[in-house]
């Protein structure tokens, strides 16, 4: 004997010849209702997704609000050398200060020019011209900004030439 490879088909006997109504209605039923399921649950995730969205926003908004100041002009404007001033490296022993002037107003001279608080310098560097501004002059020392740096530049005190004892 041989074995069939195949399973053998199950016969199932019905005593009605036409399908009874019932039954294929409630087999759509049950397809529509698991179709309304699926609707509803999504339904439901979407309106938590939203929900949680716009809880997150206000939380934000109410953590982090939106600032907006308006600060005095730096000076920025008037800066001989324009924007590229404040690329180029500056060291402060480019800066040579022989002379303060407490007075109204307070003046120094720095690189044989003389400067009051605000006014700005161009110092030749080796790699091209910087731009300084005056912050202030002070008893021994005139503070310079340059770009986002300070720089301090302390008063020398020369010698005098000839020897006098």
């Amino acid at each position: 004997m041989v074995q069939r490879s195949e399973p053998k088909s199950k016969i199932i006997y019905s005593d009605s010849l036409a399908a009874e109504p019932e039954t294929s209605t409630e087999v759509l039923d049950e397809q529509i209702s698991s179709g309304k399921r699926i609707l509803t649950l999504l339904a439901i995730v979407l309106g938590l997704a939203i929900f949680a969205a716009g809880t997150i926003y206000w939380i934000q908004s109410r953590h982090f609000p939106i600032v907006v100041a308006i600060s005095p002009p730096d000076g920025r404007d008037k800066d001989p050398l324009g924007k590229e001033g404040a690329l180029i490296p500056l060291s402060p022993d480019l800066i040579h200060v022989t002379s303060i002037a407490l007075g109204n107003p307070k003046l120094a001279i720095v690189n044989g020019k003389r400067l009051a608080e605000e006014d700005w310098l161009v110092v030749k560097t080796p790699q091209g011209e910087a731009s300084v501004r005056v912050i202030s002059i002070q008893d021994g020392f005139v503070r310079f900004k340059h770009g986002g740096n300070t720089i301090d530049a302390r008063l020398q005190v020369s010698e005098a030439k000839g020897g006098r004892r």
